[in-house]
């Protein structure tokens, strides 16, 4: 569930390795400095006072640094043409700490290719096994292929090198979900919670795991600020909206409603229309279920649904007109418009004492 926006952004720790090794270059420079500089006898060059190879060295580190820093702005931002440039300046630099085969296995996966991806992660951290972006993203990668005790694995690692990096932990937490570790999921996701409270992504996976362990009344609170935080996935939705339904929760349901009214998901418009149906909306009911129809992502129970809904509207086998439905569909939809027909009780309809008092 986490983009590679967010696996990017992981991407700046890798300047934390660079810098210890200049600063310790640097303080050699600056002890042979001291050194050069005591009693001089006459005036020296300046640059005399410096080991020419070692300034070489952190001008390059600086270098690195900076082309590090710039391809991190510029692939998170989706430049990856311009971020693919300066990939080729660092790459002259021949940095030794694997970061540019870290930013070209990121340029595969832009490519599609995955495999390979992969295979230049494994070797940037043979290169560099403290790289944590590089871990985040070879769990990625192996999470998105199915496999969660690899996935696992890589972003243990990344934590060990970056404990507080919310995504490396949210990774972490998902993967132990999906492996079934459900106790161990949910503790981590609370951790990611107290670095990061407004990751919507993290109170979803919370509601999940809560429900896979059977604690729903938990878990709606967790969907309602996954909501409040902006998550409007289709996915989301349909988790939130069935728990709801099941737990009988009408302000969750109001609102949830409107909020996916003009979706296209078709679990989602079928939710539509069984709640509208159940309320009496019989003819909104139908313009839904009409909709899964004419798209052809309906399954058994709408044709059922829709039968019922053509008698209750008044409609008539009818409103079936430009459907384009095969026989044995339609056939079905009869069924449950003669079955309707046939119980359906006819006689006055129910009055409403405030629009229709009684005289």
């Amino acid at each position: 569930m986490i983009s590679l926006s967010s696996a990017l952004l992981a991407s700046t720790m890798a300047v934390s390795t660079l810098l210890p090794g200049f600063f310790s270059e640097w303080k050699t420079v600056q002890s042979a400095a001291f050194e050069a500089a005591k009693e001089p006898q006459k005036p020296i060059d300046a640059n005399k006072l410096f080991d020419e190879k070692a300034l070489e060295k952190a001008n390059q580190r600086l270098k690195i640094r900076d082309l590090t820093s710039a391809i991190t702005r510029e692939f998170f931002l989706k430049n990856f043409r311009k971020g693919e440039a300066l990939l080729t300046e660092l790459k002259a630099l021949n940095p030794t700490n694997g970061i540019d085969l870290y930013f070209q296995s990121i340029l595969e996966f832009e490519k599609g290719n995955f495999a390979t991806s992969i295979f230049m992660l494994e070797e940037c951290l043979k290169k560099n096994n403290e790289l944590d972006p590089a871990w985040n993203m070879l769990g990625y990668l192996y999470s998105r292929s199915g496999d969660q005790e690899r996935a696992l694995k890589a972003f243990e690692k990344a934590i060990a090198f970056e404990p507080y990096h919310p995504v490396y932990r949210y990774n972490h937490a998902r993967a132990l979900w999906l492996t079934g570790s459900f106790s161990a999921a949910l503790d981590e996701t609370k951790r990611v919670l107290d670095l990061r409270d407004n990751m919507p992504e993290a109170y979803f996976l919370a509601g999940l795991i809560l429900e896979d362990m059977k604690r729903e009344k938990e878990a709606l609170p967790y969907y309602r600020l996954a909501e409040e935080r902006g998550l409007s996935e289709d996915d989301f939705y349909v988790h939130y909206f069935r728990l709801g339904l099941k737990l009988d929760s009408s302000a969750d349901l109001l609102r949830l409603l409107e909020k996916t009214r003009q979706s296209k998901n078709p679990d989602l418009i079928r939710m539509q229309a069984t709640i509208r149906m159940n309320a009496g909306e019989f003819q909104r009911a139908l313009e839904f279920n009409l909709q899964l129809l004419s798209n052809g992502h309906y399954v058994e129970e709408d044709l059922a649904r829709t039968g019922e809904l053509l008698c209750r509207t008044g409609t008539g086998m009818s409103g079936l007109q430009g459907t384009k439905l095969n026989d044995a569909a339609i056939s079905r939809i009869r069924v449950g418009f003669e079955k309707c027909e046939g119980t359906r009780r006819k006689g006055p309809d129910v009055r409403d004492p405030v629009l229709q008092p009684a005289l």
